[in-house]
């Protein structure tokens, strides 16, 4: 199933270095642009409790399977979007159906892996992700510099093809008891009734929100500075490879670190990322911010991946939901409210607003998971 995240991470972020790009053909504002990525973040955060839903019904492998293959058609059908109206559209209908990737295999995980061994084998998730990631971006920095932005679509299709391929040849899995659609909503009632599972999605929201929402736009800050789209494409690529290389060092690091430390850190390391970009939006200025804001989260970004796996383990698939869902809903805000601001108050400023919100993100995780420790030695985490 990595192959399948891996995909899903290319689709996701082939876009953001090509916006500056789109625009142009288009003869549209980078505002506009924009909404390309809204869309696709908006719908993937939507419909993840949806895809739960069909994962609980047909299985974890089918749900992937269907969100591959719409998700690649609808990538296909970008390549030749005749105007910015209808690419934004199916890149809403991709975003929608990529969505299905992640909380099936989460869950899955989290129905197969030991909680022992859970945390190590998320980090694994999150490095593939990462690296679809910067395969994403450079593919779409290149593609978009050298030939056409469509290109970098196509490419992605063609992963998500493979991956498809690849999935098929592995036996479904069984469903025992599929929940009815009543259920399901009943599921959705009581986890969002229950408070620890509120919190978690709250801290997603403004996860998302910080620690990948901002870098959508690092690259267009590159290219503002003159920088060509290949070489903003490179910088920000560092994303992706810096959380693969920074995976395992984290995951160690975190196993001897109090879980609020850990938390905090990966904040804050994030948070000094952005600072280090609203202090200069030169190459090596984004290549460090890059790093650091990868670094950070791959530190925080699996423990509160697995906290969402614990919050409520009676309905831990739905909790999974709330969690993607807020977390990349919380994507989609930042894009949609910063892109127009940069023409008014400039790349620093909007990094700057981002670095504050990363340090409030430390001071919120690590008092949340004191309380939350304190809450499940009195008391059931779901209450």
């Amino acid at each position: 199933m990595l192959l399948a995240v891996f995909a899903a991470g290319v689709d996701n972020f082939v876009a953001a270095p090509m916006l500056l790009a789109i625009g142009e053909d288009f003869n549209k504002s980078l505002g506009a642009a924009a909404g390309v990525v809204a869309a696709y973040t908006f719908a993937y955060g939507f419909l993840q409790l949806a895809w739960v839903y069909a994962s609980d019904r047909w299985g974890r492998l089918a749900a992937v399977r269907i969100g591959l293959g719409v998700g690649t058609l609808a990538t296909v059908a970008a390549v030749f979007a005749p105007d910015l109206p209808t690419l934004i559209v199916l890149r809403g209908v991709a975003g929608a159906a990529f969505a299905a990737v992640a909380p099936a295999t989460i869950t899955y995980i989290g129905d197969h892996v030991p909680a022992d061994r859970r945390a190590g084998t998320l980090s694994d998730l999150v490095a593939a992700y990462a690296a679809g990631a910067a395969a994403g971006i450079v593919c779409g920095g290149i593609t978009s510099d050298v030939t056409s932005w469509r290109v970098g679509f196509a490419v992605s299709a063609g992963v998500g093809f493979v991956a498809l391929a690849v999935q098929l040849r592995y036996t479904s899995d069984s469903v025992t008891a599929p929940r009815s659609l009543g259920d399901f909503v009943g599921s959705i009632q009581t986890t969002i009734s229950a408070r620890w599972p509120r919190i978690v999605a709250l801290i997603a929201l403004l996860e998302g929100a910080v620690l990948i929402g901002f870098l959508t736009f690092f690259p267009a800050a590159l290219e503002e500075g003159g920088a060509s789209r290949r070489v903003a494409g490179l910088v920000v690529a560092l994303y992706g490879v810096a959380i693969v290389l920074a995976s395992r060092p984290a995951r160690r690091l975190a196993a001897h670190l109090p879980r609020p430390w850990s938390l905090a850190l990966g904040a804050s390391i994030a948070a000094s990322g952005l600072a280090v970009a609203a202090w200069t939006q030169s190459v090596p200025g984004i290549a460090v911010a890059t790093v650091l804001v990868s670094v950070g989260f791959a530190l925080a970004h699996p423990l509160i991946q697995q906290w969402a796996t614990i919050v409520i383990p009676s309905h831990r698939a739905t909790a999974v939901g709330l969690f993607a869902t807020s977390l990349f809903v919380g994507t989609a805000i930042t894009t949609q409210a910063v892109a127009p601001l940069l023409d008014t108050i400039g790349f620093g400023r909007v990094f700057a607003v981002g670095a504050v919100l990363g340090g409030a993100l430390a001071v919120i995780l690590a008092f949340a998971w004191i309380r939350f420790e304190r809450a499940e030695t009195g008391e059931s985490p779901g209450s």
